[in-house]
């Protein structure tokens, strides 16, 4: 294992927490009505705000299940957060490390949702099926992406 380098576990831990904090500023303004539900201007329909509380699984599965719910939120975003930083310890690459990034926010965000209001704030309908997302939700699916991309180019 090669020395740990301070700046770029900080790096990592800054862009996660910012990115977290981005999102969660988002979801304090759609929660106090700061920001309305309604069409996004220039999106032809294609994207609209709304508020949604989501208690349990994508979809509100398990949504009776809150707290169960939580604890395994808990526990994910903790393992993230250890391969993140083995990442970190092992590997210099900024492309994993951004990845990681990506994920931990996400994580990060959702997480603190579930442990401070006992639901995640979704709010933004997307495409023709009108799921209902939150920015850390894609934050976790583009660094999973990038992490499977670099997989295959490894």
């Amino acid at each position: 294992m090669r020395k740990p380098n301070f700046f770029r576990l900080l790096g990592i831990a800054a862009m996660a927490t910012g990115l977290a904090c981005f999102d969660n500023s988002i979801k304090g303004k759609i929660e106090d009505g700061t920001i309305d539900n309604g069409v996004i201007e220039h999106t032809k329909g294609f994207a609209e705000i709304e508020k949604h509380h989501n208690k349990g699984l994508p979809l509100n599965k398990l949504d009776e299940h809150t707290k169960e719910i939580t604890f395994v939120s808990v526990i994910v975003m903790f393992f993230q957060a250890v391969n993140t930083l083995k990442d970190a310890l092992n590997d210099e690459d900024s492309v994993k490390d951004a990845a990681n990034a990506l994920i931990m926010a996400g994580a990060l965000s959702n997480t603190y949702d579930r442990v401070e209001r006992g639901y995640v704030v979704d709010y933004l309908k997307i495409g023709r099926k009108r799921a209902i997302y939150n920015l850390s939700d894609f934050f976790i699916i583009f660094g999973v992406i990038i992490r499977f991309i670099k997989a295959l180019i490894d």
